[in-house]
């Protein structure tokens, strides 16, 4: 997804926006997060290595066995305990948060108020009161501030969006989607609503980015409901969520 060129263009317009120029060096990135499960901080630093005016120079990470793993799979990499050390010892400009959701906004706030432009994995963070923490610390300190949604760049996605966009289909009032199991979650703190955010904040960050994409009207009215445990006791995620956005 970095280096597909859209995204880059998003990119480098917010980075024109609060620099008040286009930058002429290669912007240094760093990852907070080299975590096994899906390998998405390895993912993320060769998306930056493939883009255009991007370098991955750095990995934090609180697990020594991960920051010898992004050492040994990415050529030259610095490595760092914590977002702190990652702070103060590397001259990064672009930090990308790859952690569990509930941690997102702390890390974001951190290296926003060291100056750093930040982006983080979906979902942004897991409270309105983390986001508008967010928001005002990237404005205070004149950095970007943006959250990365892989799945903009699905095959299916963009050629349904191309469809709409073409007036194929004439006027959207309704649309439909869901992501669907009947099997027990994983014992892992997605499963843990406390860290995660719960169901919702999973697949339905990818939903609802789609759908806003799909039609790109103000919100006016978002109603929902969280099915109470009925099956699954043993996590403590809902068994099962919906939202209306009108």
């Amino acid at each position: 997804p970095f280096n597909h060129p859209s995204f880059q263009k998003i990119v480098a317009r917010g980075l024109d926006w609060t620099l008040g120029r286009r930058a002429k060096k290669p912007l240094k990135a760093g990852v907070i997060g080299y975590g096994a499960s899906f390998n998405m901080g390895r993912m993320h630093l060769e998306g930056i290595a493939d883009a255009a005016g991007f370098e991955g120079v750095a990995v934090c990470d609180i697990d020594p066995a991960r920051c010898r793993a992004a050492k040994e799979e990415q050529n030259g990499i610095k490595t760092y305990p914590s977002a702190g050390a990652l702070l103060r010892n590397s001259d990064v400009d672009l930090v990308v948060i790859v952690t569990p959701h509930n941690s997102h906004a702390r890390l974001a706030i951190q290296c926003l108020n060291a100056g750093r432009h930040v982006i983080t994995e979906k979902p942004f963070c897991i409270t309105v009161k983390e986001a508008n923490a967010m928001i005002a610390a990237a404005k205070k300190n004149k950095v970007m501030l943006s959250v990365f949604h892989n799945r903009r760049w699905d095959g299916d996605y963009l050629a349904i969006k191309d469809i709409i966009d073409r007036g194929l289909l004439g006027e959207i009032f309704h649309i439909e989607a869901t992501m669907s199991g009947y099997g027990h979650g994983r014992y892992w703190w997605r499963s843990d609503k406390k860290i995660s955010g719960g169901a919702f904040y999973d697949w339905g960050a990818h939903i609802c980015d789609w759908v806003l994409g799909l039609v790109p009207s103000k919100i006016t009215e978002i109603s929902g409901h969280f099915q109470p445990k009925r099956i699954w006791h043993d996590i403590t995620n809902e068994d099962h969520c919906n939202a209306v956005i009108r």
